[in-house]
């Protein structure tokens, strides 16, 4: 039999198909949300270039590792808010511990001279449970339960093909079983979606002032900045547990 050239624009839209429809819900479900979250990626932005410009000549191991977590953290973020607005709500969920154990381990390493120089030189693997029983240390007190390690464990649930975070996909609307290939939208878990890339936002802004050497190298404008975004998530912190450990 012949082999045809198949012709690309006779193909559906595997690619982005249904996704204009959800931007434009989303959009209008998440106004204040996303508002609240541009104003957290301003104040990161200011962090970063401020970390870029003083790091520009011989920069140390520890100030170095914490720019690029810090950074990664960032791109993190605008990426949940990506998958958030086109309607893939378990991949944020997916994403978004990337972006706590990216700010966790930017804050360690601000601190951790030595540690930053076998990450930064030797490619040293730093495990997460290292980083988090570092940020406890500071922020617990004595025998007090780690809200960091509760959500650890759901965003685990979500990060890896558990059958919770697998299986609806292949139930319709009706409960009918097939394959859902594009995203549908979902009012609640949009909100809900929003609000978890906020907390990780703040929780990411909390790692970058705590890893400063001296919180006044952020001014006043910043910090009080920070402070409203931290009151504006008084609703949100019982999605996320390790919203508190600040």
């Amino acid at each position: 039999m012949e082999e045809t050239e198949v012709n690309r624009h006779e193909l559906p839209d595997h690619l982005t198909g249904g996704h204009a429809q959800h931007i434009e819900a989303a959009l209008e479900v998440l106004g204040e949300t996303l508002d609240r979250l541009n104003m957290c990626l301003g104040l990161l932005t200011w962090g970063l270039d401020a970390g870029s410009n003083s790091n520009r000549q011989a920069p140390f191991a520890n100030d170095l590792g914490a720019l690029a977590c810090f950074t990664r953290a960032y791109r993190g973020l605008r990426a949940c808010i990506s998958l958030c607005v086109h309607g893939y709500y378990v991949d944020v969920e997916a994403n978004i511990r990337t972006v706590y154990e990216a700010a966790g381990l930017g804050r360690m390493l601000a601190k951790s001279p030595e540690l930053a120089e076998k990450w930064l030189h030797k490619g040293t693997w730093v495990p997460d449970k290292d980083v988090r029983t570092f940020i406890e240390a500071q922020v617990l007190l004595e025998n007090q339960e780690s809200p960091y390690q509760k959500y650890y464990k759901l965003a685990s649930a979500a990060a890896h093909p558990s059958a919770s975070s697998t299986v609806p996909l292949v139930f319709d609307e009706a409960g009918e079983i097939g394959a859902q290939l594009e995203p549908r939208f979902d009012e609640s878990r949009c909100l809900s979606a929003g609000r978890e890339i906020m907390v990780g936002a703040v929780f990411t802004l909390f790692a970058m002032q705590r890893a400063s050497a001296d919180v006044s190298e952020f001014p006043t404008w910043w910090r009080q900045a920070l402070r409203f975004s931290h009151r504006a998530l008084v609703d949100c912190a019982a999605l996320l547990p390790g919203a508190t450990l600040w």
